[in-house]
């Protein structure tokens, strides 16, 4: 028996053309395309995934399976990364066709229950879609299966989501309304004084009292300010203030995964600790049209920018409280963001 589902899969467009052709996609893509395929359990929540003849029983010329082989999905954050590749895939590559089943390994189904965020995520877009883990696959036939692999990922700043940008740009925002739109929430759209929200991190990453206090009184000067720590609240409330504001400034952290909620053209500042450069929040400004600013030390990285490899991902570098802050860097940005 499948999870229970709400809202109804994404519709159908009419035939944009007789026959089907299978997608060549570029070999930069973590995914793969089956004809047919049978997906298996294969022991510790990993799936196997066989090409094979034509299928005996199952599969629909007019829907599209997909089988997310990734150990991560069972964390909020990733699960949106393989989410977004599955949204924008099936607009890009399969407007014709829905999503049949969505296969995935690594995670049990207390992971995409309706408690989970992923759950909430997953049925605000895939209502009607069965979503099964790995524990309750018995071997099932399939056609037009598109395989997500996050070992395959070939993103020289290793992020996973970096090469679908050249066509996600188009698809992400729309998915965003979907998603917001099952959750009953609508974006902001403009007001007299910016809405700026400070997401604070609990420690060790965080700023220093000293150090926070001080950027509060500064940003107070360019709009109204609301210190709030989004960890703590429920993924609709996040998403809720996201959707709400116009300004989001935050240390590095999961909090601003809440980035994908915001109105288009909204500004974001990340703050890095000293040695460390990431690149999660940046793609998602990116994917979304949001203005990117991430700031490491004397060091500014934007939205579009590559500055290589990302680094610093040991602990005693990244979960450091941050003592350092470029507060005239952040005023500019502030000041040319308010006379635009």
């Amino acid at each position: 028996m499948s999870l229970p589902r709400k809202r109804k899969p994404l519709e159908k467009t009419p035939l944009a053309i007789e026959r089907f052709q299978p997608p060549a996609f570029p070999s930069s893509f973590p995914l793969t395309y089956l004809e047919n395929a049978v997906v298996a359990p294969a022991g510790d929540g990993t799936l196997s995934v066989l090409k094979s003849a034509s299928p005996t029983r199952g599969g629909d010329d007019d829907t599209v399976p997909y089988v997310i082989k990734d150990p991560m999905a069972r964390h909020y954050v990733h699960c949106l990364e393989d989410i977004i590749w599955i949204y924008a895939i099936q607009q890009e590559f399969f407007p014709q066709k829905s999503i049949e089943t969505l296969f995935f390994e690594g995670v049990d189904a207390h992971d995409l229950g309706p408690g989970s965020s992923q759950g909430q995520i997953l049925d605000a877009l895939f209502g009607e879609t069965d979503i099964l883990p790995a524990a309750r696959c018995q071997g099932t036939h399939v056609r037009h299966a598109v395989v997500i692999e996050r070992a395959q990922d070939r993103s020289p700043i290793n992020k996973f989501c970096e090469p679908s940008l050249g066509f996600s740009w188009k698809w992400v925002p729309r998915m965003q309304t979907d998603i917001l739109d099952g959750f009953g929430l609508r974006r902001r759209e403009g007001g007299a004084t910016p809405r700026i929200v400070y997401a604070k991190q609990e420690p060790p990453r965080h700023l220093l009292p000293e150090i926070e206090e001080t950027l509060l009184l500064l940003l107070a000067r360019y709009g109204e300010i609301t210190p709030v720590d989004l960890a703590s609240k429920p993924l609709r409330e996040q998403m809720a203030i996201a959707a709400g504001t116009d300004i989001m400034i935050a240390p590095y952290g999961h909090a601003l995964t809440n980035a994908l909620w915001l109105p288009p053209g909204a500004l974001v500042i990340e703050i890095f600790p000293p040695g460390v450069h990431h690149y999660d929040h940046q793609i998602l400004c990116e994917m979304l049209g949001a203005r990117y600013f991430g700031l490491e030390g004397e060091i500014i990285h934007r939205d579009g920018g590559r500055y290589g490899p990302p680094y610093g991902h040991e602990p005693e570098r990244v979960n450091v409280p941050i003592e350092v802050l470029n507060f005239a860097t952040i005023e500019t940005i502030l000041a040319r963001n308010a006379a635009a």
